[in-house]
């Protein structure tokens, strides 16, 4: 078996000043062997997943800017008061060695992120866009994230 996966990311102005929204579809299918034989027919394929995967964010997008014009782009976090990076209070010890094996299997596996998507994820969602650099704490809300 041979597997196709196509993946399709975008970012968009959110509804803060300064903000930002990203959206993520990741599209995976398994083709035989035989596929190979075909590369026109794989090539048509790839494209067609492409196209619905970009179809799929699209839609989203759309049903998020009717449905929830002011939604805030860090619910889970307080803001610093100057629409800035959320902020998250701990004593700075950096991510643990098992929190990083398990953020990047979590967002690979469950996901199907890269590391650079995770890493704009992190930014999105706890102000800092590089996981190497997390807090323990900013880790496990990550993580939490991740998960819901």
């Amino acid at each position: 078996m041979i597997k196709l996966q196509v993946t399709y990311t975008k970012k968009v102005p959110g509804p803060e000043q300064y903000s930002s929204q990203g959206y993520h579809v990741g599209i995976e299918t398994e083709v035989s062997d035989d596929a190979v034989k075909d590369p026109q027919g794989m090539r048509e394929r790839l494209a067609s997943m492409f196209q619905e995967a970009r179809r799929s964010i699209e839609e989203e997008i759309a049903n998020d800017r009717s449905t929830q014009p002011h939604q805030e782009v860090h619910p889970r976090f307080p803001s610093n008061g100057n629409n800035d990076r959320p902020v998250v209070r701990d004593n700075g010890e950096l991510i643990s060695p098992k929190q990083m094996n398990f953020l990047l299997s979590l967002s690979s596996r469950q996901h199907g992120m890269t590391v650079e998507q995770l890493n704009a994820y992190a930014g999105q969602e706890v102000g800092i866009d590089n996981v190497r650099e997390l807090t323990k704490k900013q880790a496990s809300a990550l993580i939490e994230c991740l998960k819901s």
